[in-house]
């Protein structure tokens, strides 16, 4: 199983420092090359209760100190946090989900 190559939507990230998720547009790259994404705000960071925000992320960020997880290995309360920033289910939204070769 491998992870899709074309047409993704999103991309899931796991910052392992930071212990959040961040959730990566693939659409258009901002000017400065960074990408959209919604990542947690750090202030009074409490993995219960994530605060969901805005914010840009580089490429090099992601693949120096994320690692990149399929929708299921996060947690539900972050599955219902993030949920919200999908259009549609997440089961149909390409990118979040491995697939088979």
């Amino acid at each position: 199983m491998g992870w899709p190559k074309k047409n993704e939507d999103f991309r899931l990230y796991y910052e392992a420092g930071a212990k959040t998720y961040l959730l990566v547009s693939m659409g258009e790259k901002c000017p400065d090359g960074s990408r959209e994404a919604i990542g947690e705000l750090l202030i009074d960071n409490d993995p219960e209760k994530p605060k969901p925000c805005t914010t840009a992320v580089s490429d090099m960020h992601l693949y120096k100190k994320c690692k990149r997880v399929q929708w299921d290995e996060m947690p539900q309360v972050w599955q219902d946090a993030l949920g919200e920033y999908i259009t549609g289910a997440p089961k149909t939204c390409r990118g979040l989900w491995r697939i088979k070769k």
